[in-house]
């Protein structure tokens, strides 16, 4: 459906009706992941086991775990109905902002990672990636368990989960040993 509102004249009654139906897609989603745009500054710490020297995420670097993400929710979609995986994302430009620089984007034929068709628009809240099967959305109508979402926290302006860094305190650790002799 979202392919035929490249190819048709609008109207304001059309682009609210499409606005509906993006709306809907996003809200009725079956399933639903959180990705954090600004993470690799809460990931801990590598070191290199031969020099000692550390290994840190750019931001290049850590937009390519946004791929796996969208493998997941395209993973679910196959194990529920055993018919295949998504093959769709439908984004806003904000988020196509992060996946055309990633390294499997093939900005020609608009394909991530060989297989999803990455089509964007401009009725999605900015921080929303429909991740679909293309035969779950037809002239109008869609099929929500064969959606999923991915929420990108750090653009747009939507109330972001507070992120908590993953790095660990000796302090923190202790805390949590006294927690497990406790539960015991």
């Amino acid at each position: 459906m979202s392919v035929l509102l490249h190819n048709r004249k609008s109207s304001d009654n059309d682009e609210l009706k499409d606005y509906e139906i993006y709306n809907k897609m996003y809200i009725e989603a079956s399933w639903r992941d959180r990705w954090n745009s600004d993470g690799y500054k809460h990931v801990p710490v590598r070191y290199d086991p031969s020099t000692f020297e550390p290994i840190r995420y750019t931001q290049r670097d850590w937009n390519q775990t946004l791929t796996t993400k969208i493998n997941q929710l395209s993973a679910n979609i196959h194990r529920t109905f055993n018919n295949g995986g998504a093959d769709t994302l439908i984004l806003s430009e904000e988020a196509f902002s992060i996946i055309k620089d990633n390294d499997y984007f093939n900005s020609e034929s608009m394909i991530l990672g060989g297989r999803y068709n990455v089509i964007t628009n401009s009725y999605l809240p900015p921080y929303v990636i429909i991740v679909a099967k293309s035969e779950s959305f037809k002239e109008g109508c869609f099929n929500n368990k064969l959606m999923g979402v991915v929420m990108v926290d750090g653009i747009g302006n939507h109330p972001e989960r507070p992120t908590t860094p993953t790095v660990t305190t000796s302090e923190s650790k202790k805390r949590e040993r006294r927690y497990l002799l406790i539960k015991k």
